[in-house]
């Protein structure tokens, strides 16, 4: 099963969700692969420490595991080609909570599904005290589906991104905060894969 992990839009915190999404999975005992398909393989950098035994696969290797999930890191902006190739799994878009990203996200979401892909758009950074309500709001008018779970920023992911670690390797409050989101998302994944 194909999960793939995307955005229109740099910086948004894609192949840091991707990371902890497989490290989650991973967790949970799933047979999961991650292919960072992103030039910069920050996905790579992040889990390769983080979960070892997570198989890090580059595109071509015949590695990738045949009855698990396999997490597809994209690089922002997938071409043509590529997001042709999504139609068959199910896609997280990611997104921050500018106006531009928001707005990126939507329009990504409407290529996609124009296309028969699966898609949901995953809310990133978000401050750890605002609601989701007004993102629930936006999203609802443009009629895109999105997770319940909005992730929260918080400074333990960028520590965890400088040592290649998992927010849940953090044995203080708020990385128990950040990584409860985690679980979170990746619950609402497993819904969405056996509906």
């Amino acid at each position: 099963m194909d999960i793939v992990v995307t955005a229109d839009k740099g910086g948004v915190g894609k192949s840091l969700m991707a990371a902890h999404i497989a490290g989650r999975l991973d967790q949970l005992g799933q047979p999961v692969t991650l292919v960072d398909l992103d030039h910069r393989l920050a996905s790579s950098r992040q889990l390769g420490q983080a979960a070892p035994h997570v198989p890090l696969v580059k595109v071509g290797s015949s590695d990738i595991l045949a009855d698990g999930l396999c997490i597809w890191d994209t690089p922002a902006h997938p071409d043509r080609e590529m997001r042709l190739g999504m139609v068959g799994g199910h896609v997280i878009i990611v997104t921050d909570t500018d106006m531009e990203g928001l707005l990126a996200a939507r329009d990504l979401y409407r290529t996609l599904a124009s296309v028969g892909a699966q898609a949901r758009v995953l809310v990133n950074n978000l401050a750890p005290t605002s609601g989701v309500g007004p993102i629930d709001d936006l999203f609802s008018s443009f009629e895109v589906p999105c997770f319940r779970t909005a992730v929260r920023r918080y400074a333990c992911y960028g520590r965890a991104r400088t040592e290649g670690r998992l927010v849940c390797d953090y044995p203080y409050a708020k990385a128990d905060e950040a990584w409860s989101d985690i679980k979170n998302v990746c619950d609402e994944l497993l819904e969405m894969i056996d509906a």
